[in-house]
C-alpha cells in the first residue's frame, strides 16, 4: 500500500470518529425528583431512617424522621433489580452515616450507593404535577 492511500485512510477514520461517537451517547436521565442537596449524607442514619420505598427512577427512597426524603442511587446491577420493595439493610459507616461510600443489601445481595441526594417529599412533587397539568402549565422536574 502506499503512503498516501496510508494517509487518506487515516484521515477517512479520524474524520468518521466524531460523527460515530456523537451517536453513542445516551440521553441524559430525566429524575422525576425535584433535587434540594445534591450528593450529601444522612448523619446519625442508624436511628433517624424511618421508611423506604423503590422509586420511579429505580432508586432507593429513604424518609429520614418525619418529613426528610432521600435518594440514593445504587450501582447499575442492583437498580435494575430494583423494581419492588425488597427486605433491606443499610450499612453504615462507624459513626452511623449513610453516604456515597456506604452499602446496601437487597434480599441478601450487597449493593453499592453511587450518590445520596436529599429530595422534596414525592408525594408533594406528584400532588404538584397534577395541579399543574389541570391548569395548563408544564409539570417541573
Amino acid at each position: 500500500m502506499r503512503p498516501t492511500h496510508i494517509f487518506f485512510a487515516a484521515l477517512a477514520l479520524a474524520c468518521a470518529a466524531p460523527a460515530l461517537a456523537e451517536q453513542e451517547k445516551p440521553k441524559p436521565v430525566v429524575s422525576p425528583y425535584t433535587v434540594i442537596e445534591a450528593d450529601t449524607d444522612i448523619p446519625f442514619a442508624r436511628t433517624r431512617v424511618s421508611g423506604f420505598t423503590v422509586g420511579a427512577d429505580h432508586s432507593l427512597i429513604l424518609q429520614v424522621g418525619a418529613g426528610r426524603f432521600y435518594r440514593a442511587t445504587l450501582n447499575d446491577f442492583c437498580a435494575r433489580d430494583l423494581k419492588w420493595e425488597h427486605r433491606i439493610a443499610i450499612d453504615y459507616d462507624a459513626s452511623g452515616r449513610f453516604d456515597r461510600f456506604s452499602k446496601v443489601f437487597v434480599d441478601g445481595r450487597r449493593c453499592l450507593v453511587q450518590s445520596v441526594d436529599r429530595i422534596e417529599n414525592p408525594r408533594a412533587t406528584k400532588k404538584k404535577d397534577a395541579a399543574a397539568e389541570a391548569s395548563g402549565e408544564a409539570p417541573q422536574i
